[in-house]
């Protein structure tokens, strides 16, 4: 049975993340979207959360084509599930793109707002039928992040 969110839309997501994976995510989204993410805190409990916040951005839900043609055309990912889009010049996988997670400004960009990303695995660039990622400024990035 598919999930589906509020709005009726199926849910799709790139899996489950320790903080450490989602502050990965996190920079990823900066880099690609310019998104303006911000660590700003942690809260205690049972289970830690990070706080995180975004620029408020004024728009409206854009429509679905608007959305696979700013992904495919401007951004150059191509679609590999439902919900889930590829790139691969980095190998950088997106998720969760329902029209739910994404702003039309005013004077019609697209802006996501809740996505998940992540670099794609060997295995997986392969079980969608494309060669394994290549290595990238950004992945080196990350991977140096992960070391610290």
């Amino acid at each position: 049975m598919t999930r589906r969110n509020s709005y009726g839309e199926p849910t799709s997501s790139l899996g489950s993340a320790t903080p450490a994976q989602y502050l990965e995510r996190m920079v990823l989204l900066n880099e690609v979207f310019q998104d303006g993410i911000r660590l700003e805190g942690i809260m205690e409990g049972d289970q830690p959360s990070l706080i995180i916040s975004q620029p408020k951005v004024a728009g409206t839900l854009p429509e679905q084509p608007a959305i696979t043609a700013f992904l495919r055309d401007v951004l150059k990912f191509e679609r590999v599930d439902t919900l889930i889009w590829y790139r691969p010049a980095d190998g950088l996988v997106i998720g969760d793109t329902k029209r739910s997670n994404f702003i039309q400004t005013p004077d019609g960009y697209i802006l996501p707002i809740d996505l998940t990303a992540r670099f794609a695995t060997a295995e997986m660039a392969e079980s969608w039928g494309y060669l394994p990622p290549p290595d990238t400024p950004l992945r080196r990035q990350i991977e140096a992040m992960r070391q610290t």
